[in-house]
């Protein structure tokens, strides 16, 4: 996947392929269509004390717009139409 990732602490996030994660227990994965950088992603991506635990590299961002399979199909109803 293409993600803003920051490689190491005091380094800028950079655009680039990123390993999918796997699913975790109770989650399901999504495809994600819209990402923005707000201020709380800016200030966890020099390794401050926002992230002053984190290990590189890590995709910044929390918020984001997307959808799976499961949830277009529901957005159609059984029988397809929207």
């Amino acid at each position: 996947m293409k993600a803003a990732v920051v490689t190491g602490a005091g380094k800028r996030p950079v655009h680039m392929e990123f390993d999918a994660p796997p699913a975790m227990a109770g989650h399901r994965l999504i495809d994600v269509t819209a990402s923005v950088l707000i201020r709380l992603a800016q200030g966890r991506a020099p390794g401050t004390p926002y992230s002053a635990d984190r290990r590189y590299p890590f995709v910044v961002g929390v918020d984001g717009a997307g959808g799976s399979d499961q949830t277009s199909a529901a957005r159609r109803g059984r029988d397809g139409a929207r």
